[in-house]
């Protein structure tokens, strides 16, 4: 191949490759090394969204938070150095979650790297095994290579659902722009992989349960889940399931496994399952066998007891499972649903939900709000409400602790038109305050902080206890507000005691809501 290029010409063409494989929202971080790619952008590519967002870290979460409202890949660009290191929380967040971010890096030329030029790092496969495909583009690479490595972006653009890594070298001068012009290589549209179809054996197996994890509002069908409900499968959510309230088995945190009839067999569908009771009684249970339905590159041996990978879309799976004629044991189905039914007030009992979470909840259902959990405390508490109060959920749980869910959620407010309530903590809401430094910023977000001025959850859990003398190293007490906070960012503020009913009956677009547990 005769071509010759320079790295005007192989930014026009990522770009292109881009647009070719359907990506509409692209967050650019500020810098000069990236200069080239916001010149052509702008110059040639008109069609795209672009938001620009200066905290890289908090860029990364946002772009897993329109990822989840669009259902499409998004696309990170961020200058040369530390800042591609930024991204590493997201894009952990993302591969464990299997969302599919596109994260490109400006680079300083290869001779470079251990020069100690300015702003410069090891950022070739910078985030290891958290992405599932690394390429660079460089003048270095001959004509031929670099067209192979465009095409395969273009695949795993189309095909992957997980984070990739894309790391583009360029060389002073950068700021010029070149012409448009046709690229020389054309991209095929691939052949989209079968789904799996083997046989679905349950023969020896009488009590089955289905345990779903994280999933998207409607990833499961009411139909479905009626079908395997009638069949004899009890539906479990095991946090962020988004499952149907009648159809599905909520409150397990709150059970009493000595009174429950084991399960034979447990088939995991989707994310992390966020309850800890759960896991550890599965764990528990020596015959176990575990099926995960899931287009992961790995088996995930949640219970450590081994577990078969079946490699396809689980709501296809879950569809020819309610298909097929089996013999369950019905009464293992029925007690654990009527045990689940004896939780349903169970809320009632605690204090804080029922004066603060209970509302909170009723009111973002009848706006039809997307609620976004924090994580620690906050989705612990929420998780105690009954299930039809647990609809229309997000939350970061494929890997990520306090970092991001506040950024996620103005993500997600920028790619919907609906309401977006945030609940969350008072050290979630601090750490990750740069998410409210976004222009323009969304205005149907709602940020309900629960300030107890502490970490709490060290003080729900079993350990923490034990060893008072890091009580201040571990639970970080502080006098922090958000008034001030509030006033800064150009939101409304409202110190809310769980006594004003009339809360839910303003417009709270816009707004902080500080609820004071101290």
């Amino acid at each position: 191949m005769t071509t010759t290029f320079d790295q005007f010409d192989y930014t026009n063409w990522l770009l292109h490759v881009l647009t070719k494989a359907g990506i509409e929202d692209i967050i650019i971080s500020p810098g000069s090394r990236n200069a080239p790619l916001m010149i052509a952008l702008i110059k040639h590519f008109p069609n795209f969204k672009l938001h620009s967002v200066v905290d890289e870290r908090s860029a990364g979460f946002k772009a897993i938070g329109i990822a989840d409202v669009t259902q499409k890949p998004v696309a990170l660009i961020c200058t040369s150095g530390t800042a591609a290191a930024n991204y590493l929380p997201a894009v952990c967040e993302a591969w464990f979650r299997s969302v599919p971010l596109i994260v490109i890096t400006a680079d300083r030329p290869i001779h470079l790297t251990t020069a100690r030029d300015g702003q410069t790092i090891f950022q070739h496969h910078l985030y290891g095994r958290h992405v599932d495909a690394f390429w660079y583009l460089s003048e270095n690479l001959s004509a031929a290579s670099l067209i192979e490595n465009l095409r395969d972006i273009y695949l795993h653009i189309i095909h992957q659902r997980r984070p990739i890594h894309i790391n583009v070298h360029y060389e002073e001068p950068l700021y010029r722009w070149k012409d448009l012009v046709e690229p020389p290589f054309s991209l095929t549209e691939p052949q989209r992989p079968k789904n799996w179809n083997k046989p679905i054996d349950l023969s020896g197996f009488r009590k089955i349960m289905i345990v779903v994890g994280q999933c998207r509002p409607g990833y499961i069908s009411k139909h479905t889940q009626q079908f395997l409900n009638d069949k004899g499968y009890p539906l479990v959510s095991g946090g962020l399931s988004n499952l149907h309230p009648d159809l599905a088995i909520y409150h397990v945190n709150e059970f009493d496994y000595t009174t429950l009839p084991e399960p034979e067999l447990v088939i995991t569908v989707g994310g992390e399952i966020t309850h800890k009771n759960l896991k550890k009684y599965l764990r528990s249970i020596p015959t176990l066998t575990h099926w995960h339905v899931e287009d992961i590159p790995y088996p995930p041996d949640t219970f450590g007891k081994g577990v078969r990978l079946i490699p396809t879309d689980a709501s296809e799976f879950l569809k020819r499972l309610a298909d097929l004629p089996v013999y369950l044991d019905n009464s293992f189905s029925q007690t654990w649903y009527t045990t689940d039914r004896s939780y349903t007030e169970a809320y009632l009992k605690n204090e804080e939900i029922k004066k603060f979470y209970a509302p909170i909840a009723k009111a973002a259902q009848n706006r039809k709000a997307k609620v976004v959990l924090g994580n620690s405390a906050v989705i612990r508490q929420f998780f105690k409400l009954p299930g039809i109060w647990q609809q229309n959920i997000y939350g970061n749980r494929g890997t990520a602790g306090i970092d991001g869910s506040l950024s996620t959620a103005v993500g997600m407010a920028m790619a919907s038109d609906a309401p977006v309530w945030c609940l969350l903590g008072d050290l979630s809401f601090f750490y990750d305050i740069n998410a409210l430094w976004q222009n323009p910023m969304p205005k149907n977000l709602t940020v309900f902080v629960f300030n107890n001025k502490r970490g709490k959850i060290f003080e729900m859990i079993a350990g923490p206890g034990d060893f008072p003398e890091i009580y201040a190293l571990q639970t970080t007490p502080h006098s922090f507000t958000c008034n001030h906070l509030a006033k800064h960012f150009s939101m409304n503020y409202v110190l809310w005691n769980g006594e004003d009913d009339k809360l839910f009956e303003t417009d709270l677009s816009n707004t902080i809501v500080e609820i004071s547990l101290t």
